[in-house]
């Protein structure tokens, strides 16, 4: 009985697990952009469909120029017919 129910918990745990792997991998795409402008702190993006996307860059990341290549890590806001609602997660330089 005792082995079954250690069982049992550690199956929920692997199903939880895996559950929560598909979610990251299904709520987070990559898009291709360049830096349009940068002010101070707040960085924007022109993606390839000419929409803008801002960023709030970190004051230990290195300075944005424009026309550099980046990729952005996009989160989806669980609204996977919308692009207009969607959040930069990460940006890394260069595609």
């Amino acid at each position: 009985m005792k082995k079954n129910l250690i069982s049992f918990i550690v199956l929920i745990g692997i199903f939880y697990l895996l559950i929560g792997t598909c979610n990251i991998i299904e709520t987070t795409y990559i898009k291709n952009a360049v830096v349009d402008s940068v002010e101070e702190n707040i960085v924007i993006f022109k993606d390839s469909e000419g929409n803008l996307w801002s960023w709030e860059k970190e004051e230990t990341e290195k300075e944005y120029t424009p026309n550099e290549k980046v990729k952005l890590i996009m989160y989806t806001n669980w609204t996977d017919n919308n692009s207009f609602d969607d959040e930069i997660k990460k940006v890394k330089r260069g595609y």
